[in-house]
C-alpha cells in the first residue's frame, strides 16, 4: 500500500500519489471523553512490529509505515501522556491487529492538525474527527481514515492520528489497523453429498429485515452444485453493518431424515455467510464473487422468492483483470465512465473531452500518466486501465509547496487498477502525453454528458437525516455504533460555518436530560455534504457525560465518578431515547430512536 505525500514536480506534468489497495470501507469509532481508556503515568512504550510479524502483522506495520507525519516529527518510545497510553479504538470485527508508533513535534497543536488535515492519504475517507478537553485538562486532536484494500487476504486498512498537547509542542499517536484473513482450512468444508434445506425471500429490507420465507429440499445435481459453491468460499471477517438484510439459509444433512450437520446464512451486508455446524459457530465466509448466491437463485422455484432473486441477478463480482490491448467490457466501460466522470469533477471540470481509455499494463499507462516514474514494489504487468481526458483542470486536492499555486493543466491522465477500479496513480500537464494510446491497445471513448444533472440540481433543495443505530438493546455502559445517513439531493454543501459541525448523539429520559461534552477549540476546516447519500459515522455513548468527586454533590445528572480508568458510570437500566445535540450547522438532525439499556 502507497500513501500519498506532498505533491512531486515533474515536466511537464504533476505527478499524485497512489495507492495500491482497494476495496472495501468498514467503521472506524471516535475516541469520547467519558470513554477514554488511559494507563499510568510516564515511561517507556513498547515500540510496534516483531521479529517476525503475522501476515496480519506484518499488513499493519506497512500500513504504519506508509502514514504521513509532518517532517519535523521525531520517532519516540517514551510517552507522558495517558490518553496517547490507551487502548486504540476498536474497529468492530473480530480478528483485527494494530500496530502504532509514537512521535515527538516541536509544532503547535494547530500546526499538527492543519498538516495532517492538508496531506490526506491518497483514496483515504476521513471517519472521524474531534478534539476535546479530558477530565485531567488534557487538550487532545483526533483523526481517523479508512484507506482503500485490495487482495484475497486484506479485508480493512485504517489510520488513526491522536495527538495531545504538552505545551511546548505535540506528543502524537498513529495506529495502523487492520484485518487480514488467512486461507481457508482445507478440514473445514461442508459435505460433498447430502440434502439442501434452503430457505430464500420473498421480501428483504436492508431496515426491517427480510419477510416472506420460502423452503424447499433439494437433492442430488442440485444439492452438489449448493455444496461445491459453499466449499469454495474463502473466510472474511465477521460482518458488522447497521443495515442488513438475509438472503438465503442452508441447512445441510446426509439425509432428509437425519439431523442438520451445517447451516450457511448469506447476508446481504459485505457478501457475509454465517457459518455454524452442529450448533457452534464456525469462522465466517464471504461470497464477494455471488457465486453461492447465484448458485442459491439457480435452484429457486419459478415465480418465488422474488428478494433473494433480485439480489442474485444485482449481485456483481469482481471484474476480471483485462489483458493488455484488449477490447474493454460494456460493465467495465460504464465503470470507468463513473470514475473519469468523478475525477474531472474534483479537478474542476465536469464538461471534461475528449475521454478516452484502454486496457493495458501498469508501467505502460505510468509513461503516459507520469512520464519517467516506476513502482518497484508494483508488478509492471499488472492490469489496469488507463483513462485519459482534456479540459481546465485544476489540482485541488493536491500539496503545494507554501506559498505555492495549486497546479493547473489541461491534460489529466488516470490509472485505474484493473481488479478493483480504484485509481491508483494521476498526473495532470500542460499537454497531451507523446506516447499514443492505441499503441497501447484499442482505445474507448468514454461520454461524461451525464454529469450536468449533478451540476445543476436543485439548489435549495432540502437535506434529509435519519440516524441507524447498531443495537437498540445493550448493557448499560456499552458504546452503540451508529450511521448519521444525510440525503442531499442538491449540489454539494459546505456545512463549516466557521467550524465543523460537530456530531453528537447522547441519550435521554424523563430523569436524565440529554448531556454532552462539546469539545473546545472546534475543528476548522472545510466540511463538505456532497450531492447524493453522505453516511457520517458517529458512537453513542451509554454512559454520563459528566460526574462528580463529591458524594454530597451528586444528583441524577449529575452521579458520583467510578474508581478506574473510565470514571463516568454507567446510565440505569431503562428506556432512553436518541437525541441530536452540539453544533450540527444545516444538518437537519434525525428523529429520536427508543433504545433500552439493561444491566
Amino acid at each position: 500500500m502507497g500513501i500519498a505525500g506532498p505533491v512531486l514536480q515533474l515536466t511537464p506534468s504533476v505527478r499524485f500519489g497512489r495507492v495500491k489497495h482497494a476495496g472495501v470501507a468498514v467503521m472506524a469509532v471516535l475516541l469520547c471523553a467519558a470513554t477514554l481508556s488511559v494507563g499510568g503515568g510516564g515511561g517507556a512504550v513498547a515500540a510496534s512490529g516483531a521479529a517476525k510479524p503475522s501476515p496480519a502483522g506484518a499488513f499493519a506495520q506497512h500500513v504504519l509505515d506508509e502514514a504521513i507525519v509532518p517532517p519535523g516529527a521525531r520517532v519516540t518510545t517514551v510517552v507522558r501522556s495517558r490518553t496517547l497510553k490507551g487502548n486504540p479504538d476498536e474497529t468492530g470485527i473480530p480478528g483485527s491487529h494494530d500496530a502504532h508508533r509514537f512521535y515527538l513535534l516541536d509544532e503547535s497543536m494547530e500546526a499538527l492538525e492543519s498538516y495532517l488535515e492538508a496531506h490526506v492519504p491518497q483514496d483515504a475517507t476521513q471517519v472521524g474527527n474531534g478534539s476535546e478537553d479530558d477530565s485531567f485538562g488534557v487538550w487532545s486532536v483526533s483523526l481517523s481514515y479508512d484507506l482503500p484494500v485490495s487482495g484475497p487476504h486484506d479485508y480493512l486498512a485504517e489510520l488513526s492520528y491522536l495527538s495531545v498537547d504538552t505545551g511546548s509542542g505535540a506528543e502524537l499517536r498513529v495506529d495502523a489497523q487492520v484485518v487480514w484473513e488467512p486461507n481457508r482450512p482445507a478440514d473445514e468444508r461442508a459435505l460433498r453429498n447430502g440434502v439442501v434445506e434452503v430457505t430464500a425471500y420473498s421480501k428483504a429490507s436492508l431496515m426491517a429485515g427480510s419477510s416472506g420465507p420460502v423452503t424447499f429440499t433439494v437433492t442430488g445435481a442440485r444439492a452438489r452444485s449448493l455444496l461445491r459453491a459453499l466449499n469454495a468460499l474463502p473466510l472474511g471477517p465477521r460482518a458488522f453493518c447497521l443495515e442488513n438484510a438475509l438472503l438465503f439459509k442452508l441447512v445441510i444433512r446426509r439425509a432428509e431424515s437425519s439431523p442438520p450437520e451445517l447451516e450457511a446464512d448469506g447476508w446481504y451486508c459485505t457478501a457475509a455467510v454465517d457459518v455454524s455446524e452442529h450448533g457452534r459457530a464456525k469462522p465466517d465466509l464471504t461470497d464477494r464473487s455471488c457465486s453461492l448466491l447465484r448458485a442459491v437463485v439457480r435452484v429457486l422455484p419459478a415465480h418465488e422468492a422474488n428478494a433473494t432473486r433480485t439480489a442474485g441477478k444485482q449481485c456483481v463480482p469482481p471484474a476480471s483483470p483485462p489483458r493488455a490491448g484488449s477490447k474493454i467490457p460494456a460493465a467495465a466501460l460504464a465503470r470507468l465512465t463513473k470514475v473519469a466522470r468523478e475525477v474531472a469533477r474534483a479537478n474542476g471540470d465536469v464538461h471534461a473531452s475528449h475521454v478516452l481509455a484502454v486496457a493495458t499494463t501498469h508501467a505502460a499507462a505510468l509513461r503516459v500518466a507520469t512520464p519517467g516514474d516506476s513502482t518497484p514494489s508494483v508488478p509492471a504487468g499488472m492490469p489496469v486501465y488507463l483513462i485519459t481526458m482534456r479540459g481546465r483542470f485544476t489540482a485541488y486536492d493536491s500539496s503545494p509547496p507554501s506559498g505555492g499555486s495549486l497546479p493547473k493543466g489541461t491534460f489529466l491522465a488516470v490509472v485505474v487498477d484493473a481488479a478493483t477500479f480504484r485509481v491508483t496513480d494521476w498526473g495532470l500537464g500542460t499537454r497531451p502525453s507523446p506516447v499514443k494510446l492505441s499503441l497501447l491497445g484499442r482505445v474507448h471513448t468514454l461520454r461524461l454528458a451525464s454529469a450536468a444533472p449533478v451540476r445543476n440540481a436543485a439548489k435549495g433543495a432540502k437535506l434529509t437525516s435519519r440516524l441507524v443505530l447498531s443495537r437498540t438493546k445493550v448493557q448499560a455502559g456499552a458504546s452503540i455504533g451508529a450511521v448519521l445517513v444525510v440525503t442531499n439531493p442538491g449540489t454539494r454543501i459546505n456545512e463549516t460555518n466557521g467550524c465543523a459541525p460537530y456530531l453528537m448523539v447522547v441519550l435521554a429520559n424523563k430523569e436524565i436530560p440529554a448531556d454532552g461534552v462539546i469539545p473546545t477549540p472546534c475543528r476548522v476546516g472545510p466540511y463538505w455534504i456532497r450531492h447524493g447519500v453522505n453516511r457520517l459515522r458517529i458512537v453513542v455513548s451509554t454512559r454520563y457525560a459528566v460526574c462528580t468527586q463529591t458524594p454530597a454533590q451528586a444528583t441524577v445528572r449529575v452521579p458520583v465518578c467510578l474508581s478506574g480508568p473510565v470514571e463516568a458510570p454507567p446510565f440505569p437500566a431503562g428506556r432512553y431515547r436518541t437525541v441530536a445535540i452540539g453544533a450540527w450547522s444545516g444538518i437537519p438532525k434525525p428523529a429520536p430512536v427508543a433504545v433500552t439499556l439493561i444491566k
